[in-house]
C-alpha cells in the first residue's frame, strides 16, 4: 500500500512539474549558447538545395508535418468530441 502510494506522488509530481516546464523554442532561443546558429543552418541549407535541389520539397514537408502534429495533439485534448478526420479530413 505505501508503494502505492508513494507511486501516486511521484506521479503527480511529475504531472505537476511538466505543467510548469516551459523547454518550448521561441525567437532568439539560441542567441546566447550559439549565437551564430542561424547563419550557419541558412549556409548549409543553401549549400545543399544546390547540391540536390529535389530536397527542397522533402525538407519542407518534414518541417511542416511536425507542426501539424504537434497542432493536431494540442487540438484533440481541446475539441475531444470531434474526431480528428472532421479536423484534418486527410489524417
Amino acid at each position: 500500500m505505501a508503494s502505492r502510494a508513494a507511486t501516486m506522488v511521484a506521479l503527480l509530481l511529475a504531472a505537476v512539474a511538466a505543467t510548469c516546464a516551459r523547454a518550448q523554442l521561441h525567437d532568439k532561443f539560441y542567441s546566447e549558447s550559439c549565437p551564430s546558429v542561424e547563419d550557419v543552418v541558412r549556409k548549409e541549407m543553401v549549400r545543399a538545395l544546390s547540391l540536390a535541389p529535389s530536397l527542397a520539397g522533402p525538407l519542407l514537408r518534414m518541417h511542416f508535418h511536425d507542426c501539424f502534429v504537434r497542432v493536431s495533439c494540442i487540438c484533440m485534448h481541446q475539441f475531444p468530441s470531434v474526431p480528428c478526420c472532421v479536423l484534418w479530413p486527410d489524417q
